[in-house]
């Protein structure tokens, strides 16, 4: 994963999540406001307004054809790989996390880690 604090040795997935984070911030409407909010799979297919904007984390490991959810470990390891007909494939019962920053990120793959 690399240090996340150090850009020159973050990995793929750290340099991502920080330019994303980056990127909202530099565009970011001083009269928009962000909000928390809890929504189905379906809505998921619904193009999305331009004034919300929802980023959510999930993180797991496949290791051995079994796949472990890591954010939330007591789940087993034994999550099914299915596939949607519109959204492609998916992780079923896989844990989705809304975060706002950057910062919430590396938390959560702090505690990812720690699963492992």
């Amino acid at each position: 994963m690399g240090k996340p604090n150090d850009e020159a040795e973050m990995g793929i997935i750290p340099r991502l999540c920080n330019h994303l984070f980056q990127r909202i911030h530099e565009n970011a409407d001083p009269n928009l406001k962000f909000s928390v909010e809890q929504y189905s799979f379906l809505t998921e297919c619904m193009p999305l307004r331009k004034q919300r904007l929802y980023t959510q984390v999930s993180y797991m490991e496949i290791y051995c054809e079994r796949v472990r959810d890591l954010l939330n470990p007591s789940t087993g390891g034994n999550l099914r790989v299915r596939e949607h007909p519109l959204l492609g494939p998916y992780v079923d019962d896989l844990t989705k996390l809304a975060v706002c920053s950057y910062q919430d990120i590396c938390d959560l793959m702090d505690e990812g880690n720690k699963a492992r």
